[in-house]
């Protein structure tokens, strides 16, 4: 927003032959859009003489415009938990000291609600890469039938119904970047992780 501007970044996407956009969210900011309106967790650098349009705008409305601009070319949009705040995009796990996965809930619970009429917006990816690190042993994520609040499988579940009750039309995208010895497919979908309503998950 302070080298081009956004909606001929879009535009390129487009002539590029992209029909879907993930785009990157933290739940800091969410929270902020859910209790604020986008008050100002993160200041915005806007170049005013190539995106004087944005001049004034919170980050939700910057959102909102944007979302409203990929509607008009057609690009559809799928939503990305990259990290929980501002920094610690690498941080595996989809709770730690400041956000519990309550919280986190509450997040997609907002982003379902607030675009539950917009047919573009197809979907969310729950939390980027939630896999086991090296090394970390007993406080690494897991997956199995336990409701450890390690375990991804529970959390997903939770998470998954909370958003589909609030939009039943989203797709739910889970991604697992694992070191376990077989990968996710080879285990077998069915065994880990079922969705309360089924048919929506996307691995």
């Amino acid at each position: 927003m302070w080298k081009r501007d956004p909606e001929s970044v879009l535009d390129q996407g487009v002539e590029f032959g992209f029909n879907v956009m993930r785009v990157h969210l933290h739940l800091a900011q969410v929270f902020d859009w859910r209790n604020t309106g986008g008050s100002g967790l993160i200041s915005i650098m806007i170049q005013g003489d190539i995106n004087p349009y944005l001049e004034g705008l919170t980050t939700l409305e910057i959102l909102d415009y944007a979302i409203n601009y990929c509607n008009a070319i057609g690009l559809k949009v799928i939503f990305d938990m990259h990290s929980l705040e501002t920094a610690g995009y690498t941080n595996n796990l989809w709770y730690n000291s400041t956000f519990s996965l309550d919280d986190l809930i509450k997040g997609w619970r907002f982003m379902a609600n607030r675009y539950n009429n917009n047919d573009l917006v197809m979907g969310f990816d729950l939390k980027n890469e939630p896999y086991e690190k090296s090394g970390e042993g007993s406080s690494a994520a897991k997956r199995d039938n336990s409701t450890d609040p390690k375990n991804w499988k529970n959390a997903a579940e939770q998470i998954a119904e909370a958003v589909l009750s609030a939009n039943p039309n989203l797709l739910v995208f889970l991604f697992m970047k694992t070191t376990w010895p077989r990968c996710l497919l080879a285990n077998g979908a069915e065994s880990w992780i079922i969705l309360i309503i089924s048919g929506k998950n996307v691995f």
